[in-house]
């Protein structure tokens, strides 16, 4: 497997370690260490491990402490070495797919996000050509209801997960941006807001988000014009 022939190497621990990859070494020595010391822990893994002609080839291993001296001295292992450099070539080749699919998802929930964002600007560009409050009303919440599917997009290519979003943080940013948006309504009003950290995919967190959008909207702007303590609270959502 390695292309050395019986009596090529010396039959010792020693030769063994110095094959294996340097990268590799120290926890390999490691694992093996503590095996000898306690036969219960496993000893079972993948290295890398150089062949006669200089190349390096990956390593299943599976082995077990099977004879101590009086003294306990390790004496005996037993075990199989398995080649298994051609999957460890696949599985790299399919995390380099992996990879190079989510820099693309980032890329087009980042350029989504871009888009959507032109899309307020416009819309506050026609509101300064425009005087007519009823007017003005309409194009605000059609920038918040842009902004708010905007913000899914900013915490997808953002988050670890491309999948799924922390619903807790866009909850909080989405709430927080419409009360600036709202200013003078909401000046005085508190805000509580009690989310569980759930994540959701694309399809359940942008409704989501518009409904929450239109609640929070209606009430900055019509829920508190004679309350003296006005307060919005208990925006819950369960998994």
């Amino acid at each position: 497997m390695l292309e050395y022939d019986v009596g090529d190497l010396p039959l010792q621990v020693s030769t063994w370690e110095k094959l294996v990859h340097p990268e590799d070494q120290p926890w390999v020595m490691k694992l093996l260490n503590d095996h000898l010391q306690d036969p219960l822990q496993p000893y079972a893994f993948d290295y890398r491990v150089k062949t006669k002609s200089g190349h390096w080839k990956w390593i299943g291993n599976f082995g077990k402490l099977v004879a101590k001296d009086l003294e306990g001295t390790p004496l005996r292992m037993a075990g199989m070495h398995k080649d298994i450099t051609v999957r460890k070539y696949r599985e790299e080749q399919i995390k380099t797919s992996l990879r190079e699919k989510e820099v693309m998802l980032q890329e087009i929930h980042h350029r989504v996000k871009n888009n959507l964002q032109v899309i307020s600007s416009l819309l506050n560009l026609q509101a300064r050509n425009v005087n007519d409050p009823g007017t003005l009303e309409v194009i605000k919440e059609s920038q918040n209801r842009v902004s708010s599917m905007a913000l899914v997009h900013e915490k997808l290519y953002q988050s670890k997960n491309l999948d799924k979003i922390n619903f807790s943080e866009y909850i909080t940013d989405l709430v927080n941006s419409l009360t600036r948006s709202y200013q003078s309504q909401s000046n005085q009003v508190k805000i509580k807001i009690d989310v569980e950290h759930v994540a959701f995919k694309l399809d359940i967190a942008i409704p989501c988000g518009l409904i929450i959008n239109e609640l929070v909207s209606n009430a900055l702007k019509y829920a508190f014009t004679d309350s003296l303590k006005p307060e919005i609270k208990s925006l819950c959502i369960q998994a």
